[in-house]
């Protein structure tokens, strides 16, 4: 993501004289392109960049002004230096991540403001699904349904679909006729396109929405237990590049795993045997004992294309009695060896060794493997402390135009029951959220795509979610900050005879 073009936007002007350290009140040359309040980012190579905030504005002075947000410091500047509108902060505080409707705060950002920020977090992936579509669509068409040529069975009941650049949500489908229902296109903020038979309906898994533009914005707590093991700076979706492989607790993403193949074969994870937490080095230690053996591995079920080792090191008392493997499998069970790790050069002595393998197809699994071979009784030892590991099959992400949302938290409470439904979600501005309470689903109209997450049962569970007892009945909306919110409430009447 370009997280450069969002702190510094291309609506800038210059600073009209000096803005000291600590005041509060900022002239610019001209401030009609900026809002009434937000947040701005000022480039000055003689003192400090800083990011500043502020809430009003009269004339050409912006009033209000909170100086070194972002991260950055409160520092003098004189005329003449540029400032530019921010939609997020400098130091990506701000920068949240909603997935299928709930926020997930473990997510990790590296090369934060730079035209190439990666963002960083876990996610649970099923098998990817594709359909042929079978008849033409064009962009002015009214959709109620799709047709596929493959079998449907296997689709979710409701869900979204990418085809080319337009999304499709369903709401139900007719496995017989392999027809998607309840279609609604230009979802997700794209826009309808013309569709020809024969081309490629993608399952989109997941709805990600990354949020930004709060100004006043703490960082997330993010729990680093959970964080990918590999170097993120230095990785991608289609490279993992370890400098740590793991950590004690075992609970890091992405992290190798160790197998004793042999009893008496142990791992170690620091340099030359040693401990290190998180571990900095795979290897494998086996004190006189011929036959024994361990190996390190790692698992990707999109497919592992590419090893590259570095910075290994093996070690025999013997040198022979040394014998190290690099390996592929793809079911954990049967083992391939890539390459043959170089018997030491001498006993009794570190060597050093690298290998830059291709793997063999279909490989989900990689390992390196140690062992003692037969014929003397001293010690074995082989690690290595760099691996850089190519993927194949990775999820895609389709990003779709910005899109400025309403951050809907609000509580309905019928105060005649004191029963009530808090609502979290994240909206398009002058979208419509419908929560049928009879029926017990949420929509949203834009697309209506389900949005059951959305609705919280406060006090529940309970067998109703709002009920209207008979007789009058009073409810009561709740909402902080709340903004131009309609609320329509439909209801139908029951009879007693």
């Amino acid at each position: 993501m370009d997280t450069a073009s969002l702190v510094e936007t291309a609506t800038t002007t210059t600073l009209n004289g000096a803005f000291n350290a600590g005041s509060a009140t900022c002239t610019l040359a001209d401030a009609s392109s900026f809002p009434n309040a937000g947040m701005g980012y000022i480039t000055d190579a003689v003192t400090a960049d800083e990011q500043i905030r502020w809430t009003g504005k009269t004339g050409n002075q912006l009033t209000g002004v909170t100086r070194g947000i972002g991260g950055t410091g409160d520092v003098a500047h004189s005329g003449g230096q540029t400032i530019a509108v921010s939609k997020m902060l400098a130091n990506g505080d701000d920068l949240r991540v909603e997935v299928d409707g709930v926020e997930d705060e473990n997510r990790w950002l590296s090369g934060m403001d730079s035209a190439n920020t990666y963002i960083w977090l876990n996610m649970d992936w099923e098998a990817a699904q594709s359909y042929t579509l079978t008849n033409d669509i064009g962009a002015g068409d009214a959709v109620t349904s799709i047709e596929v040529d493959e079998d449907i069975s296997g689709a979710p009941d409701e869900g979204a679909f990418l085809l080319n650049s337009e999304v499709f949500v369903y709401t139900s489908k007719n496995e017989t006729d392999q027809k998607f229902l309840g279609v609604t296109r230009e979802a997700r903020g794209t826009s309808a396109g013309a569709h020809t038979a024969a081309d490629t309906l993608y399952w989109l898994q997941h709805d990600v929405k990354l949020k930004y533009g709060n100004e006043n914005a703490g960082a997330p707590t993010t729990d680093d237990d959970y964080k990918p093991a590999f170097e993120l700076a230095s990785s991608n979706n289609g490279t993992w590049d370890y400098d740590y492989f793991g950590e004690d607790d075992g609970l890091r993403t992405g992290s190798w795993q160790y197998e004793e193949i042999v009893a008496t074969a142990t791992a170690y994870n620091g340099n030359h045997g040693g401990a290190a937490d998180p571990w900095a080095e795979i290897g494998i230690y086996i004190n006189m004992s011929a036959g024994r053996g361990g190996r390190w591995k790692i698992y990707n079920p999109c497919e592992i294309t590419n090893a590259n080792f570095q910075n290994g090191e093996s070690y025999g008392g013997i040198a022979w009695l040394f014998q190290g493997y690099l390996q592929s499998s793809p079911d954990d069970a049967v083992w391939t060896t890539e390459y043959n790790i170089p018997d030491p050069a001498a006993g009794g002595v570190w060597d050093s060794w690298s290998r830059n393998e291709a793997i063999t197809a279909g490989a989900t699994w990689v390992g390196m493997r140690i062992n003692h071979q037969a014929g003397g009784a001293t010690v074995v030892r082989g690690g290595c402390s760099d691996v850089t590991l190519t993927l194949n099959n990775t999820p895609t992400m389709t990003r779709s135009a910005e899109q400025s949302l309403y951050e809907l938290a609000a509580t309905i409470t019928n105060n005649t029951t004191g029963e009530a439904i808090a609502l979290s979600y994240s909206m398009e501005v002058n979208g419509e959220l419908e929560v049928d309470t009879d029926d017990k689903t949420v929509v949203d109209l834009a697309d209506d795509s389900s949005q059951r997450q959305a609705l919280t049962v406060v006090s529940g569970p309970r067998r109703h979610w709002l009920a209207l007892p008979v007789g009058n009945n009073e409810l009561q909306y709740d909402e902080d900050g709340v903004s131009a919110v309609t609320v329509t409430v439909a209801f139908e009447k029951r009879y007693y005879g």
